[in-house]
């Protein structure tokens, strides 16, 4: 495994994970307190 496949594979799941953090942020937002 090559490092820039590697770093390819780590940059989706970076942004599979970012993208489940901004929707947790924003059902927070959008939940009344």
């Amino acid at each position: 495994m090559t490092p820039k496949v590697h770093t390819i594979i780590g940059t989706k799941n970076f942004r599979k994970n970012h993208i489940r953090l901004v929707r947790q942020d924003l059902q927070r937002a959008a939940t009344p307190l």
